[in-house]
């Protein structure tokens, strides 16, 4: 939860058609793809994103910093999981990464 209460939730999905919201990252293979979902204090959705690659794509934590950027603990064997320029990545079997949003900025 973040400081207004807001509540974001980590999963997968494997839907082609998963709902997201307007202007979310929408970056997904439609196989195993990570998903983060951002619902205000009276569970109404104000964010929900996929993302992915060619691979399977797993969210399993989400944490919110003091300033609403979402960090969520995911784990991929997709060769061409999304990052940003700089960001270093390995692919062995299987990596884990930190990816970071800021829903609803």
């Amino acid at each position: 939860m973040d400081a207004q209460g807001n509540a974001y939730v980590a999963g997968e999905t494997n839907s082609p058609d998963f709902p997201t919201t307007k202007g979310a990252l929408q970056l997904a293979s439609f196989l195993c793809n990570a998903v983060i979902t951002k619902f205000d204090t009276f569970g109404d959705l104000l964010y929900a994103s996929v993302i992915g690659g060619k691979g399977d794509d797993r969210a399993f934590a989400i944490d919110v910093d003091a300033q609403g950027n979402a960090y969520m603990a995911e784990e991929t064997n997709s060769p061409d999981f999304p990052l940003t320029t700089g960001a270093r990545a390995a692919m062995v079997a299987c990596n884990a990464s930190l990816p970071r949003t800021n829903p609803g900025a």
